[in-house]
């Protein structure tokens, strides 16, 4: 899997000068400044237990260097069932199942607490799969599949009556407890301003193929070629399709769609850096680097219609959801705005989320879905719909389908 399909991989090597505008082109545009933004105005209040959010950001920057580097040395053992942050306790969970390895109890430090799982990571990957494949529960169409944070159960959301589909389906299924609710199918949220190259995330797309705008997400570098490009969503248009700012300056074609992970590359002269403050923002963050999405962590997104928004927590990991017009897509990331305001909108596909690292942004995903049940009023521009719960494509998984590493400022 990779960031340039065999079949194009010739093509895009001979018109690399002309595709990405070369190294002459780019110098050529306007230089932009790299403008710091502060998001104090953009977050709110911050949870209990911090004066400011950039006090909340070093202590999650801190918590989430130590998970990843737990996850990194437990994830493949067979008793791993996930990884939480609890910010607010300066805590990492650990959840196991059964004895914990003494190799793994090596691993944890004093900020990590270990605790008891009911199934192991495989088992509930497993009975998702098998529940994805008929994509019923007791009748009901399956719109919402995703393991419990503690790996207590898989949870699964369907249309129409939960309580009858709960009392018609199994306990368990591959040997998993099954728990069920009610739901309804996402909503893709599709539809800054004048961006040049080398393209930032958070800048506004135009599908000039056959309409639509979306959010650049983030630049990326193929690792076979070198060839840079733009992260984004795959429901924006099209492999072939040319994307232009809104003043009608090409980006480039998009490339190698996944269209069941919602990801797609524009190859083009791509940048370090994300646009943040209101759609009309020339404010950007550098990025630092890529990084997992825990339970607990709190995270930002910046479309190019709603702007920057923050105070969003991460509720769940590897999600499968189905999502109008396109059907089952995942593993995805659940998030929702803390205070119930808008986390992103129609037009914000596409964009980066990200946690703050204290002026840096480390990315997370893009923004792929809303739930339309949590529908709530939109910053930035209008007439369209935003809400409160929202998921977004992880990027670690994106990069190993696209063969590509993300582009730091």
């Amino acid at each position: 899997m990779e960031f340039i399909t065999p079949r194009v991989l010739a093509a895009l090597a001979a018109l690399a000068a002309a595709t990405l505008g070369g190294a002459g082109l780019a110098d050529a545009a306007p230089r932009k400044a790299a403008r710091p933004a502060a998001l104090a105005d953009i977050a709110g209040t911050p949870p209990p237990g911090f004066a400011s959010w950039a006090a909340l950001a070093a202590v999650q920057t801190r918590l989430t260097a130590a998970a990843t580097a737990l996850r990194a040395a437990t994830a493949h053992r067979p008793g791993y069932a996930g990884i939480a942050l609890a910010v607010d306790q300066r805590r990492i969970d650990l959840y196991w199942q059964g004895s914990v390895p003494a190799a793994v109890r090596q691993r944890v430090g004093a900020a990590t607490r270990v605790r008891a799982a009911r199934y192991s990571a495989a088992q509930l990957a497993a009975a998702a799969k098998q529940v994805l494949r008929t994509r019923t529960v007791g009748g009901a169409r399956v719109v919402r599949v995703g393991a419990a944070p503690d790996a207590s159960a898989l949870e699964v959301s369907v249309t129409g009556g939960a309580t009858a589909a709960r009392s018609a389906a199994p306990a368990t299924v591959a040997g998993v407890a099954l728990r069920v609710t009610g739901g309804t199918a996402a909503d893709p949220a599709y539809s800054r301003l004048d961006d040049t190259p080398a393209y930032w995330g958070g800048s506004r797309v135009h599908n000039a193929t056959r309409g639509g705008r979306c959010t650049g997400g983030f630049g990326v570098r193929d690792r076979s070629l070198g060839i840079t490009g733009v992260l984004f969503a795959a429901h924006c248009g099209e492999s072939g399709d040319r994307f232009t700012t809104p003043t009608g300056r090409t980006v480039g074609n998009a490339v190698a769609k996944y269209r069941y992970q919602d990801t797609m590359v524009i190859p083009a002269s791509a940048g370090g850096r994300i646009y943040v403050g209101d759609p009309a923002a020339a404010t950007s963050f550098p990025v630092v680097g890529a990084g997992y999405s825990f339970p607990g962590q709190w995270i930002c997104t910046s479309g190019s219609f709603s702007g920057t928004r923050c105070a969003i927590r991460v509720e769940r990991t590897g999600e499968y959801v189905n999502i109008t017009g396109i059907g089952v897509v995942g593993p995805l990331v659940r998030a929702e705005q803390w205070y119930r305001q808008n986390a992103v909108g129609q037009g914000d596909s596409g964009g980066p989320a990200f946690a703050d690292e204290g002026g840096r942004a480390r990315a997370l995903g893009t923004n792929t879905a809303i739930d339309g049940n949590t529908a709530v009023a939109c910053t930035g521009e209008g007439n369209r719909i935003c809400a409160w719960r929202m998921w977004y494509a992880d990027v670690m998984n994106a990069l190993v389908r696209h063969n590509s590493t993300i582009i730091t400022g």
